[in-house]
């Protein structure tokens, strides 16, 4: 088996995805966090005791979901310069010649 070569730029782009992953990690906590939070406060305002916290626990989970995916995509767009892919698309129509 073939050893693969790794180069700077594949690690730091690599350091780079795992860092994406570790912020949308983060930010789904903090969405859960002031979903709990928001539905306490709600909770003690009409005295009742959880229908606020889990209502809003329940939508906070599409929410952080789409929220994870929208940045993701966000960034890994911008990890990769539009200088490289018009490289890549050149390279591979000259191999296809």
């Amino acid at each position: 088996m073939g050893k693969q070569k790794r180069t700077p730029t594949r690690r730091i782009r690599n350091l780079s995805i795992a860092g994406i992953l570790g912020l949308t990690g983060c930010l789904t906590i903090i969405i859960a966090l002031s979903a709990l939070f928001i539905g306490l406060w709600i909770d003690s305002l009409i005295g009742r005791r959880g229908p606020a916290t889990v209502l809003l626990l329940i939508a906070s989970a599409p929410f952080s979901l789409y929220v994870m995916v929208r940045i993701t995509l966000i960034l890994v767009r911008k990890l990769d310069p539009p200088e490289s892919k018009a490289v890549a698309t050149r390279s591979s129509q000259e191999e296809e010649e």
